[in-house]
């Protein structure tokens, strides 16, 4: 596959950040948050393993940003407040 689509592995700058490929990882929606939006440890889990598999940028899923007015789904992650970031 690297032979036929040569660029795709190649490293890009977007802005000041230097990707190593232009592989991108696009958000799907997990469920594996808690219902309080904290992330849970299959979570941290479910993104290590898309990282190692040597993905360029990762999107990460539909996060809260106004909790519990924001959320939309029953598992999903939220980073409204310092409290949360942590994880």
């Amino acid at each position: 596959m690297k032979e036929d689509y040569p660029k795709l592995f190649e490293p890009i700058n977007i802005g000041n950040v230097e990707l190593m490929n232009r592989v991108v990882f696009a958000p799907i929606s997990t469920n594996f948050a808690r219902e309080n939006g904290r992330l849970t440890e299959r979570f941290v889990k479910h993104y290590k393993r898309r990282a190692r598999g040597g993905v360029g940028l990762i999107i990460v899923e539909n996060t809260s940003i106004d909790f519990p007015e924001g959320k939309h789904m029953p598992l999903q992650p939220r980073i409204d407040s310092k409290a949360v970031l942590k994880g």
